[in-house]
C-alpha cells in the first residue's frame, strides 16, 4: 500500500543501515558527553565556560531557532552577523558585529558545506572568545582530512537530525575537559522516548511486517484512551506552517540531563556510519540530478560532492509566496528557517523565506525519493 507523502517524517525512521566500516564522527573526540538536546549542548558549553547573563554570543543572522534557544538558555543574549550567498563566513563580518559583551562565538556547518578550520584559526588568533562549532548538520564524515568537531574550544551536534530519536543532543572536546555535573533521567522519560519512536517507526511503515501489528495495537490503545472522555467540537488551532514553537525553546528541567540509554543505543554501533554516509550522498547526488534544471527553483550546492553527509539538500525557491506552501500541500516534507533574523544582511532575508530544505535521510526509499522529486518537479519546474 502506497503512503501519502504527506505522512513521511524521514528524520524518525527506525530502520536504517548496521553494518558497515567504521566512520569519523563527533563521538572520536577526545571528551563526550550525551546530552538532553543540541541546543542544550550549546547551552552547557556557554556554562562550563562561565558565559551567561550580561554576555553576548555572536551567531548567523541565518540560523536554526534551536541555536538562538540554547545561547537564551545560559542566560546570553544572541548577536547577530552576515552571511554570504554560498552560507560561507567571512571572518571580518563576525568580527563587525562584535562589542564588548561578546564573549563567545557559535560557527555553524550548513546543510550541505562546511566551514573551512581557516576560519576558526582566525577568529581564535584575532579574539579572546569561546568558539563553539555547530556541528548539527555534520555529525560525522571528514572535510579536509579532519574529522568535525575539531575546530573549536567545543563543538555539539543533534542526535535526532541523524538517528531514530526525538531527543539527545552531543557535547564534545578536542582539547577542554567537561565539567558537567548530568543526572541520568527517569526509567519513565526513557521509555517513553522508546515508545515514541517505535510509535513513529510504525506509522511510517519501518518496522516491515510488524508495522501494521503495531500500528493496530497503538490505535487500539488510543481508542481505549477516548472512551467516556468528552469529545473536543472546537477548531483545531492552526500553528504557522511545519512550526513546531517548541524547537526555539530548551527544556530548562532536563538541561543538566544525560541523553539516556534511548539515545546511547541509537550511536553505539558505529559500524553503521559509513553506509548511512553513503546512502545519505546517493540521495544527494539524485536529487541534484532530478531538480536542476526547475523553472522557478535553483540549486544552491557546493561545486562538487560534499565530503561529509549532508543532512539536507537545499532548493531554492524563486516565487516562495507561490510555491513554498503548494509544496507543503502536495506533502512534500520541505523546511525552512524563517525565523531568521530580518535586516542584518540581503541574504538571509532572501534565504530565510526562499531557502527550503528538502530530505535525504538515509533511510528513504527509492519510491519516496520519487514521490518528492515528482511533487517538486510537477509544482515548481
Amino acid at each position: 500500500m502506497t503512503r501519502p507523502l504527506a505522512t513521511l517524517d524521514p528524520l524518525l525512521s527506525l530502520g536504517g543501515i548496521r553494518h558497515g566500516p567504521a566512520c569519523p564522527s563527533i563521538l572520536d573526540l577526545p571528551h563526550v558527553e550525551i546530552v538532553s538536546r543540541g541546543r542544550a549542548a550549546i547551552a552547557l558549553a556557554l556554562e562550563a565556560s562561565r558565559i551567561g547573563t550580561g554576555a553576548t554570543v555572536l551567531m548567523p543572522a541565518f540560523n536554526c531557532p534551536a541555536m538562538t534557544a540554547g545561547v537564551r538558555a545560559a542566560g546570553a543574549e544572541p548577536r547577530f552577523f552576515a552571511i554570504k550567498e554560498n552560507l560561507s563566513i567571512d571572518p571580518d563580518a563576525v568580527l563587525r558585529a562584535a562589542d564588548a559583551s561578546t564573549r563567545a562565538v557559535l560557527i555553524p556547518h550548513f546543510f550541505a558545506w562546511r566551514q573551512p578550520c581557516s576560519l576558526f584559526a582566525s577568529l581564535a588568533q584575532n579574539t579572546p572568545w569561546l568558539l563553539i562549532e555547530d556541528c548539527a548538520h555534520s555529525f560525522f564524515g571528514v572535510s579536509g582530512g579532519q574529522a568535525p568537531g575539531n575546530a573549536g574550544h567545543y563543538s555539539v551536534a543533534s542526535v535526532a537530525k541523524f538517528f531514530p530519536s526525538r531527543w539527545g543532543g552531543v557535547i564534545a572536546s578536542a582539547t577542554r575537559e567537561l565539567p558537567l555535573q548530568l543526572a541520568q533521567p527517569s526509567s519513565l522519560h526513557q521509555l517513553k522516548l522508546a515508545a515514541n519512536a517505535t510509535e513513529e517507526a510504525a506509522r511510517f511503515g519501518r518496522l516491515g511486517v510488524a508495522s501494521a501489528g503495531v500500528r493496530f495495537a497503538l490505535d487500539a490503545v488510543t481508542t481505549l484512551r477516548r472512551i467516556g472522555k468528552p469529545r473536543d467540537r472546537g477548531p483545531a488551532p492552526a500553528l504557522a506552517a511545519g512550526v513546531d514553537k517548541s524547537y526555539a525553546e530548551v527544556d530548562i528541567a532536563r538541561l543538566h540531563e544525560h541523553g539516556g540509554w534511548w539515545v546511547t543505543r541509537q550511536i553505539a554501533d558505529r559500524s553503521g556510519f559509513a553506509q548511512r554516509a553513503a546512502r545519505r550522498l546517493e540521495i544527494y547526488r539524485r536529487l541534484r540530478g532530478a531538480l536542476g534544471q526547475l523553472k522557478f527553483a535553483s540549486l544552491l550546492l557546493p561545486e562538487r560532492d560534499p565530503d561529509f553527509p549532508p543532512y539536507v539538500f537545499p532548493l531554492l525557491l524563486s516565487d516562495p509566496a507561490r510555491h513554498f506552501q503548494a509544496l507543503r500541500a502536495r506533502g512534500v516534507p520541505l523546511f525552512r528557517w524563517e525565523d531568521s533574523i530580518a535586516g542584518t544582511c540581503e541574504i538571509t532575508d532572501r534565504y530565510r523565506l526562499s531557502l527550503v530544505q528538502l530530505p535525504c535521510h538515509d533511510t528513504l526509499t527509492d519510491a519516496e525519493v520519487a514521490a518528492i522529486e515528482k511533487a517538486v518537479r510537477e509544482t515548481v519546474g
